[in-house]
Parts: C-alpha cells; structure tokens; sequence
C-alpha cells in the first residue's frame, strides 16, 4: 500500500483526521501513522516536537495540558484520539485506570528475574515469630528485607 503524505500548511486537527480513520463499533478515531510499538499508542509530529497522538488532540481542542495532568482513555484504546474517549486525571487516576483494566503489565513478586523468595516462604517469614536476624540467615536476605515483608512494604500482593 503507498504511503499517504498530509498537505502542508493545515491544522492539527485536520492532520489527525488525515491520518485517522473512524472504527464504526466502538466510534474510535484510531491513529494509522506511526504506533509506538511497545505501549501501542500514536505519535505526531508537530510544531517541531514529537507528540502523543491522544495528548495532541486534547490540547488542540481544549489547551495546554498541567505537567501533573495525565489525558486517559475511556475507551482503552492508546492509538484512540476522539476527544468523547479522553478526560484528564492525576498519577494516581491513571494509576488505578490501569489496574482496573488490567493493564498492569509489571512484573511483581517471584515473576522478577532476581527474586529470592517465592510467595509461599514471604508467607512463612510473616508468620515466624523468631528474631529478623535468624529468619534472615535461613532464607540468606538481609533482616531489613524481613522487616520490609512483615510490614507489608514489600510483597503487598501475597496475602
């Protein structure tokens, strides 16, 4: 398929359609330029900066986005830019939008590549009633690493 090249000299807006297309199920404007390939989200070129597409569109239709303002998607599509599908929210809204639609892709616990302990021996560290120290020595941690697991600072997800 050729490529296709915007005219020069239009608006934003115009350019994002242009390079968009309207999914007809969800009503979606999706990005058909180029799509980051790991997070799947549209990138735009303009006004001499590489722009997200979604982050682009808010600003064009309602103005500069607070550095401690995120544009999320309701429709959970990243290349998504229809302004019906974004609304603004905090770390912490984007946060828990992300662990609501199961986007978390982290990696926690036993899954990272240099975990010592399993879920099963953090749940026999939180029930043993020894010295930090000894516990520590049996599983070769430090004791502020089985400090860390009894108050729950680390480990959080094993109950």
């Amino acid at each position: 398929m050729p490529r296709r090249y915007c005219p020069r000299g239009i608006s934003l807006s115009e350019k994002i359609d242009f390079y968009s297309v309207r999914d007809p199920v969800t009503n979606c404007r999706l990005w058909r330029g180029y799509i980051d390939p790991e997070w799947g989200y549209g990138r735009i070129w303009w006004n001499d900066r590489l722009w997200l597409v979604h982050r682009a569109a808010y600003v064009d239709a309602k103005g500069p986005i607070p550095d401690e303002v995120k544009v999320l998607h309701k429709c959970d599509t990243p290349a998504c830019s229809e302004l019906e599908h974004l609304f603004d929210g905090s770390d912490a809204d984007n946060n828990a939008d992300m662990y609501a639609k199961g986007r978390d892709r982290h990696p926690r616990g036993e899954s990272l590549p240099f975990s010592k302990l399993t879920e099963d021996e953090v749940r026999a560290i939180r029930a043993d009633t020894r010295a930090q120290v000894r516990i520590a020595a049996q599983y070769g941690i430090g004791q502020s690493a089985v400090s860390s697991i009894k108050r729950r600072e680390t480990w959080k997800h094993v109950t």
